[in-house]
């Protein structure tokens, strides 16, 4: 045993800084891979906000195509909140792949169901309107945040604000992602 302490012993003495160098090293890497986890994290929300966003649209479009024709004949618009919101969820449901109670099937690229935190009609007495909505994610927890919308309205509109969670890698929560989407019930020329 004293002849392999002394080999180790020689070894160290001669490396000049070695030990150091190797723990640097492994430091670096350790870093390196800090970074790495933080930008895929940071790539993987970007990807699922730009592949829901598109999918939302589609759905507050739809909602925004139920409104009464009797009553836009006399021309006022009145949306139809009960079919607007039926078409609203059929049309997500279809686009996210979510079940009748709006949880992902498999296949989905979505991990939870998404919330739904606004759905309904914005009117306001002159236009262009500036629409701003606080929405409070996590309500009473320790992950409590307050994300603000704000969108500029030229008419009267559908508006959806919709929550969907992106897993994060290295991390027990997810993280929200808050999708605003608006829909004019009529064209604007």
């Amino acid at each position: 045993m004293s002849k392999l302490r002394k080999v180790i012993a020689s070894g160290l003495e001669d490396s000049h800084g070695g030990a150091h160098v190797y723990i640097f090293g492994l430091l670096a890497i350790g870093g390196i891979l800090i970074i790495f986890i933080i930008s895929l994290n940071i790539a993987l929300e970007y990807t699922n906000k730009n592949h829901s966003k598109p999918l939302v649209d589609i759905a507050t479009h739809a909602a925004a195509l139920d409104f009464d024709l009797n009553e836009a004949a006399q021309g006022r618009i009145t949306w139809d909140p009960v079919k607007g919101t039926a078409s609203f969820y059929s049309y997500l449901r279809k686009n996210l792949s979510l079940d009748s109670n709006n949880y992902p099937l498999p296949g989905s690229y979505l991990t939870a169901a998404p919330i739904v935190h606004y759905l309904g009609l914005v009117s306001n007495s002159s236009y262009p309107f500036i629409y701003s909505k606080n929405v409070t994610l996590h309500p009473s927890s320790t992950q409590q945040v307050v994300r603000k919308i704000q969108a500029t309205l030229y008419g009267p509109s559908v508006v959806a604000i919709v929550e969907v969670q992106q897993k994060m890698n290295g991390q027990a929560t997810g993280e929200p992602i808050v999708i605003s989407s608006i829909s004019s019930i009529r064209n604007r020329f």
